[in-house]
């Protein structure tokens, strides 16, 4: 195999590693926030988890945002992970009893 094919196939597997690691990021924080999508690595896409969970990632390095979001995934992180104990009806009647307005007119 000649230099050019040897360049060639390291830098398709650094792209096959930074997708994958893209992927297994998108996964982790799925119930965090949902779809992450526009992010193209592996640290954004921790960063933005964090900072939706008012956590500042700072300049950490991918492992220790993947151990934050870790942390965060198992309740151990300063922000708590929970779902809403009741849903809100959207209906006028909730909506001007709770907040004493009336709901929009829908057009």
């Amino acid at each position: 195999m000649g230099r050019v094919e040897q360049v060639i196939d390291r830098a398709i597997g650094r792209e096959r590693k930074r997708r994958q690691e893209a992927e297994t990021a998108r996964r982790m924080v799925a119930p965090l926030v949902g779809d992450a999508l526009g992010m193209d690595s592996a640290a954004e896409i921790y960063s933005h988890a964090l900072r939706q969970h008012g956590i500042a990632p700072g300049g950490a390095d991918t492992a220790a945002l993947q151990t934050m979001v870790r942390m965060l995934l198992n309740g151990n992180g300063s922000v708590v992970v929970s779902t809403p104990s009741s849903a809100i009806a959207t209906d006028e009647a909730s909506i001007a009893a709770t907040y004493g307005v009336p709901a929009p007119r829908k057009l």
